[in-house]
């Protein structure tokens, strides 16, 4: 969607993939939240101010939110391309470190057979 001079579409995609990546995240802490604003919240309480995760994480996913908003609701404000490409780099980088952590997780999770 960047490529093709879309930047809300892109903004909007980037922050669904931080959303699912938290949802999934928060899941492994038996945590579920149905609403966006609760899966931020908890994202912040459970990884960012336990230490487990940067603040910076947070800020991301906080920032991507407002302008996903901005971008589905309001009509008639445009995401500067230079601040989707941002939201697009960051989304990339927080996506990559969770699914990192996911994968860890799985990897030390017992198997069935060692239950």
């Amino acid at each position: 969607m960047f490529k093709k001079d879309y930047p809300e579409f892109a903004v909007s995609r980037s922050y669904y993939g931080l959303y699912y990546a938290v949802t999934a995240i928060l899941l492994t802490k038996g945590i579920v939240r149905h609403r966006h604003s609760g899966a931020i919240a908890a994202f912040g309480e459970y990884f960012i101010k336990t230490g487990e995760l940067p603040k910076s994480m947070h800020r991301t996913l906080t920032d991507a939110f407002a302008q996903r908003r901005l971008g589905d609701y309001e009509y008639f404000t445009h995401i500067h391309p230079d601040e989707a490409r941002d939201i697009l780099d960051r989304a990339h980088e927080f996506c990559d470190e969770l699914y990192q952590r996911l994968e860890k997780n799985l990897n030390n999770s017992p198997s069935d057979s060692q239950k």
